[in-house]
């Protein structure tokens, strides 16, 4: 199957609902578009434009997903559609609401084009909510359930070069938290927490964890194995680049990540050096460059990773595959034509 061009894209970023989140734009735009709010906006860390508001201020829609004590809604919000996580357990413990006052503390104070923005929240008991920007389908669904997914370009094949875009800005994202003062380590980027955007872009929600008490916590698929061991010697924010190691694998074999493992499988097989296969990515929808990545950053040894920076400035240099391979030829020809030359 031959891949598809960024050019058959352009249409794909496309939805039926009309109630869903703005169309995305076509990645050539997107890549663009990136360029340009990246240099006019720089990102920062500060409050400017946050409200707090009442709870009937947010007028609350159908529900887009979440569980547990939150839940994700579609919302409006002064006349714009808003997404907001509401508190919806009826009795809000003093632990629940510190919880949530600590994930809107970090979420209001980060402005970053790859991270989800919160512009008002309600942090009054017992209705509690904040209202973020309105994006649209988890990387999650593009990957893994298409048929449900409102950009059309998911039934594709997503071609290597829209992975390294989606890629690189997750790990810009990434860099920009590892790079605050005191650092915030994410602990939870996975596939659920990534959002495509209107722009086309991906940007990371959920900060849930960041000052989560217990180590343990998180999703076993994505943790590293310091982490599942409980830290008991502390943990640093390559627990972030492992859990982006896994994401890099998922994105470009297009799997669920130990799909079919029973939980403690996951976590006795990831602390024993078991990884997802690499042979699950096809022959050709990476470049070895990229292969190797992965596998630097999900390293069993921490030491031995490498930062969110370097995997940035390491993404930016990516070439396709099919240059490797053309490269490859390339040299092979040339060594045989100085064999017949000398």
């Amino acid at each position: 199957m031959a891949a598809a061009s960024d050019d058959e894209y352009a249409d794909d970023f496309e939805t039926d609902d009309p109630e869903a989140a703005p169309r995305p734009a076509a990645p050539e735009a997107a890549a663009a578009a990136s360029a340009r709010s990246s240099a006019a906006a720089p990102a920062s860390r500060a409050d400017d434009g946050f409200a707090e508001v009442p709870i009937e201020e947010i007028e609350i829609g159908k529900k887009l997903g979440g569980g547990g004590f939150a839940v994700v809604f579609l919302a409006r919000w002064r006349g714009k559609q808003v997404a907001a996580k509401v508190l919806v357990d009826p009795k809000i413990s003093d632990e629940l609401r510190t919880e949530f006052l600590n994930e809107l503390r970090v979420m209001k104070s980060l402005h970053h084009p790859g991270i989800v923005r919160c512009v008002a929240a309600c942090s009054t008991p017992p209705r509690m909510a904040f209202v973020m920007e309105l994006c649209g389908d988890s990387l999650f669904s593009v990957l893994h359930t298409p048929a449900e997914c409102h950009w059309r370009g998911a039934a594709k094949r997503i071609p290597e070069a829209q992975t390294v875009r989606w890629a690189t800005g997750v790990a810009e994202a990434m860099a920009f938290l590892h790079a605050q003062s005191p650092r915030i380590v994410h602990r939870d980027l996975k596939s659920h927490n990534l959002l495509l955007a209107a722009d086309g872009r991906l940007k990371l929600c959920d900060f849930g964890l960041v000052h989560h008490p217990e180590p343990g916590a998180g999703t076993p698929q994505y943790m590293a194995p310091e982490l599942l061991a409980g830290a008991r010697s502390g943990f640093s924010d390559r627990v972030d680049v492992f859990a982006f190691g896994v994401l890099l694998w998922e994105m470009l074999a297009r799997r669920v990540p130990y799909a079919g493992w029973r939980q403690e499988d996951i976590v006795s097989g990831v602390q024993a050096g078991e990884r997802p296969p690499m042979s699950d990515i096809a022959e050709g929808r990476a470049s070895p460059a990229l292969r190797a990545l992965i596998q630097r950053c999900w390293d069993g040894d921490a030491t031995k990773r490498p930062s969110m920076a370097d995997v940035v400035a390491e993404l930016r240099r990516w070439r396709p595959a099919s240059s490797a391979v053309a490269s490859a030829t390339r040299k092979r020809g040339g060594d045989a034509l100085d064999a017949l030359m000398h």
